[in-house]
């Protein structure tokens, strides 16, 4: 007796398992955009002027938390490649200030006070990397009080004025 044979069904993975592919092809295509296209870098005594990446001026915004805050970068336009260029200057911002660099920071006004509290310390700054729909927005965040001090004054300057990025 021949048994039939019965056709699989190609099915496709459970919804969080795409978004996931999805989120580590996109991260891909972010750092191989930042290995390979390096946008210019920005001297600290213009920070009128950070690349010529950008067409329009972007939207800065500051908000602060009880841990700390967070600083957004939004594309006015909804080009790809202006979000993009956006997402890379984000993310060269968040390894300066990593660093203890805030020279290369070009979205922070560098003569305050508090930038030289939060380069002494540093290792006590949590800054990570979070995409926004129009761009992207760094998140610093602290256990200590003297830097979480540091942090909410320095957003509660003005942003600075950028033409361009």
């Amino acid at each position: 007796m021949i048994m039939p044979t019965r056709r699989l069904r190609k099915v496709a993975p459970p919804f969080p398992l795409r978004t996931a592919m999805r989120g580590v092809r996109v991260l891909t295509a972010l750092i191989t955009t930042v290995a390979i296209c390096r946008p210019a870098r920005v001297e600290a005594q213009e920070p009128a002027v950070l690349s010529s990446a950008f067409a329009t001026a972007p939207l800065i915004e500051y908000a602060t938390n009880e841990s700390g805050g967070r600083i957004r970068i939004s594309a006015v336009s909804p080009d790809s490649s202006t979000i993009e260029a956006i997402r890379v200057e984000l993310l060269e911002y968040a390894a300066a200030i990593r660093r203890g660099d805030f020279s290369k920071v070009a979205v922070i006004s560098t003569g305050s006070p508090a930038v030289q509290v939060l380069a002494l310390r540093r290792a006590a700054i949590r800054c990570t990397f979070r995409l926004t729909p129009r761009g992207g927005e760094l998140v610093l965040l602290s256990d200590d009080d003297a830097v979480v001090a540091a942090i909410h004054q320095l957003l509660a300057a003005e942003p600075p004025k950028v033409s361009r990025i």
